[in-house]
């Protein structure tokens, strides 16, 4: 009886957050919503993740769930996996300068540059520890690291990184793309 329940709230998440993404989906016209099939395989992209992919998810940006699946979609191709996306996410931290010859306190807002690298490829053991290993080596510094599961055998791993001077992805995508053979060789990718 319990698992039930268990799968019943499982189901419940899962669903309010297929629900909104379909919706906001639906609300920007994107045609492959009306694609035969879509919902369905929008749903499995879904059951196969963890529900903490569900919670964690954005819904607010549909669009990166879209990413998502075709993601894991494309790591079934041994020939190009593992395989990513870049984009830039604007940041901002504050920096307080601090007069000690007075009581005042000035916040000086100062711009980071932070970027979101999603990849996705088999899952298997290390790997994570392998990819913040490459994602070092390129000089970049994590702040945020998402990793998931599927029920089939990938992972969707999405990490949100500073340390990347230039506001453009094609050079940050050069960089990982000359790092990426070496991920391969470590392992069955």
């Amino acid at each position: 009886m319990v698992s039930n329940n268990m799968e019943d709230g499982r189901r419940s998440y899962i669903g309010k957050a297929y629900n909104q993404v379909l919706e906001r989906l639906q609300g920007y016209n994107v045609e492959e919503v009306n694609r035969p099939g879509f919902r369905d395989e929008l749903w499995n992209h879904f059951l196969r993740l963890p529900v903490r992919y569900a919670l964690d998810v954005n819904t607010e940006k549909a669009e990166d769930v879209l990413m998502h699946k075709k993601l894991l979609e494309l790591a079934h191709d041994p020939n190009i996996r593992p395989v990513f996306e870049v984009r830039l996410v604007q940041g901002y931290a504050f920096q307080d300068n601090i007069d000690h010859d007075s009581d005042t306190v000035e916040a000086r807002e100062l711009h980071t540059l932070l970027h979101e690298i999603t990849i996705s490829t088999i899952d298997q053991p290390k790997l994570l520890t392998r990819m913040t290993a490459l994602l070092s080596e390129v000089g970049l510094d994590i702040r945020e690291a998402y990793a998931f599961s599927t029920s089939d055998g990938y992972s969707l791993d999405v990490f949100v990184v500073a340390g990347w001077p230039y506001e453009e992805t094609d050079r940050l995508i050069r960089a990982l793309e000359a790092k990426i053979p070496k991920l391969r060789n470590l392992g069955s990718f």
